[in-house]
């Protein structure tokens, strides 16, 4: 049995063990609109001599790079500079609660560089202050990206982008009050709360 993401394949589809079959069906998912408001994603047939379809994959830009990130259910899109300034892993407790994992992976970058490509009036803006707020989908709640300092930068969940981003996160914060049942493997540089 082959599984890719929410596609229903025919049994036919499935009994097949052909690639092309396979992205056949994917073609044919792809074409069809959402059920139940899930997601439906082309997956695989990326990298198969085929561009990406969907939120896609990088976008060659003059001046860079541009990568392309969505929510969860795929109705508020978005862009960004490959050109973060600085990227780490957040362990603290609101991060873990807001988005189900151990940390969050962040990138920052100035608010300019991000650009909403579909969906605006589906993004959610929560915990509106003088600082900031935190960008979510109205319908998935899928985090997207917090602005703070004033609302000047963005700091963008790297785990809403279509592909990794150049800038990789170097350091841990507020590990102080990382979740105990999530050990930290890697050797990078961790801070209590904020790196002085």
């Amino acid at each position: 049995m082959k599984y890719v993401g929410l596609v229903h394949f025919t049994p036919e589809a499935l009994s097949s063990s052909s690639d092309e079959a396979l992205e056949d069906a994917l073609v044919a998912a792809a074409a069809r609109p959402p059920r139940d408001g899930l997601p439906h994603h082309p997956a695989g047939l990326a990298g198969r001599g085929r561009p990406a379809l969907g939120p896609g994959a990088a976008i060659e830009r003059r001046g860079g790079v541009m990568l392309t990130g969505s929510c969860y259910c795929g109705l508020v899109r978005f862009e960004v500079d490959d050109a973060f300034d600085y990227a780490f892993y957040c362990h603290c407790s609101r991060c873990r609660r807001r988005t189900g994992a151990a940390c969050s992976a962040v990138g920052g970058i100035a608010i300019d560089k991000v650009k909403i490509s579909a969906g605006r009036e589906h993004l959610l803006k929560v915990d509106e202050s003088e600082e900031g707020y935190r960008g979510l989908c109205d319908r998935c709640f899928s985090p997207l990206y917090d602005t703070v300092r004033g609302n000047t930068f963005a700091h963008v969940q790297l785990g809403a982008l279509s592909k990794a981003p150049e800038r990789r996160p170097d350091h841990h914060i507020y590990v102080g009050s990382k979740a105990a049942w999530h050990p930290i493997t890697d050797d990078l540089p961790q801070f209590e709360e904020l790196p002085p």
